[in-house]
């Protein structure tokens, strides 16, 4: 869809700017009082939502497929979009309509499976759990979030059997939405596994190795220490790495400083066997 030669307005060259950078998301662009979807977009839209498929005429070189949300009703749809595990960035208006330029746009948040706060769309009396893994040969380190409480927390632990302990603790956090890096995205090998033990939406991030590369300056910076020995996890590498790509990956999402989120509780792998994470909460 990229350069097509349909997009010859400048609204439209702006659209397929925006759409490039979030090429892996639904992109619910702003125009007036509805969020616009285009091209594939539009047919997901029309498929998943119901949406009425329209199109807008550009000349000799065909019509653009189209299909439009009302903004007063954006969160139903986004609930029904991220239910059906897709990722939906919102592009707002930034500016004034003005007759002698363009408006302004651009993505204010990334709505995904496990970073979406609409009440409704949520279910009051379970937890909302985002999960990234980082992996070495017989390592696991694991974090994982519920967006809405701000709760956040990590665990390493040994195994031998990768499949054992991705069920177990997939079993136990039964998180909507699950994190690895872009290397770790291509094991079909681990792919495999995680979709055998849950039905949780997998998405690669490709901003990993980012905040990852200084894992322990990442977690630092955001809760504002010196030390990780408070959180338990000084000498827990992957533990570190996992924490700080999901700290990472919830900045990118939700694009602004996550306040909400003031500490990381260290879970004790052998003293909770047996327990289901939310239990530990409390």
């Amino acid at each position: 869809m990229f350069e097509d030669e349909r997009f010859t307005t400048p609204m439209m060259k702006q659209y397929e700017t925006i759409k490039k950078q979030y090429h892996d998301c639904l992109l619910f662009y702003r125009m007036g009082d509805f969020y616009e979807l285009f091209l594939e977009d539009a047919y997901i839209g029309s498929r998943v939502l119901g949406l009425t498929l329209t199109s807008r005429s550009k000349g000799k070189d065909g019509r653009i497929p189209m299909a439009g949300v009302p903004y007063h009703a954006v969160d139903t749809y986004l609930s029904k979009l991220v239910k059906a595990g897709y990722k939906v960035a919102i592009c707002e208006q930034l500016t004034e309509p003005d007759k002698k330029g363009l408006i302004e746009r651009d993505v204010v948040r990334i709505v995904t499976p496990g970073t979406i706060l609409d009440e409704n769309a949520l279910d009051q009396k379970e937890h909302n759990y985002i999960v990234s893994l980082a992996l070495e040969v017989d390592i696991l380190g694991l974090a994982y979030a519920d967006v809405s409480t701000g709760q956040f927390f990590t665990l390493q632990l040994p195994y031998t059997s990768l499949s054992q302990v991705l069920q177990n603790e997939l079993t136990l956090i039964n998180p909507s939405e699950c994190i690895l890096s872009p290397q770790e995205y291509e094991s079909a090998d681990l792919l495999k596994v995680l979709h055998e033990h849950s039905s949780i939406n997998i998405f690669p991030f490709t901003q990993w190795d980012e905040y990852t590369t200084h894992a322990a300056q990442t977690i630092k910076k955001h809760f504002g220490i010196s030390t990780l020995a408070s959180f338990g996890i000084d000498q827990q590498p992957l533990a570190t790495q996992a924490s700080a790509a999901l700290l990472g990956y919830l900045k990118q999402m939700q694009k602004h400083a996550l306040h909400h989120i003031r500490s990381i509780r260290t879970v004790d792998a052998h003293e909770y066997v047996g327990l289901d994470r939310s239990t530990i909460v409390n």
